[in-house]
């Protein structure tokens, strides 16, 4: 959806991904702008100028020491291993029954507080009803 593409591009830019291989093999691959790391035992895998291989979330942690913020995209397991180390959620949710096999994990609402909701009609570019969802920890 391309409100949804302009919102990840606005608050992503200039900082870091850390992605699975498949989330970075997938048709709609997003790469960052300064780095994006991804997760893959695969060592034959040529990558992009701005995109290293790192064998574990740890180890892709181990290189972006020096970043302020680091953006995970996925896929289902990387979110699972990310988000006990998160403080911040961007999740854009779409409004609508979509088939599909990653799913971002259920969150502890008891951990994590609103910080904003913002709900969107479908229009003529974007198909469905979608809301952009902020979270921080605590």
């Amino acid at each position: 959806m391309p409100a949804d593409l302009a919102h990840f591009r606005k608050i992503t830019k200039g900082h870091p991904f850390i992605m699975g291989r498949k989330s970075y093999l997938s048709e709609d691959q997003l790469l960052s702008d300064k780095l994006s790391i991804i997760l893959t035992h695969h060592t034959t895998d040529r990558l992009p100028h701005n995109c290293i291989r790192a064998e574990s979330l740890g180890e892709a942690l181990s290189i972006l020491t020096e970043e302020k913020e680091i953006f995970i995209l996925g896929g289902g397991e990387v979110f699972r291993q990310s988000l006990s180390i998160a403080n911040h959620i961007y999740l854009t949710l779409i409004h609508a029954h979509i088939q599909g096999d990653t799913y971002f994990p259920e969150i502890n609402h008891l951990q994590w507080r609103l910080l904003r909701q913002d709900f969107h009609k479908k229009d003529d570019q974007n198909r469905y009803d979608y809301s952009f969802i902020e979270y921080t920890l605590g």
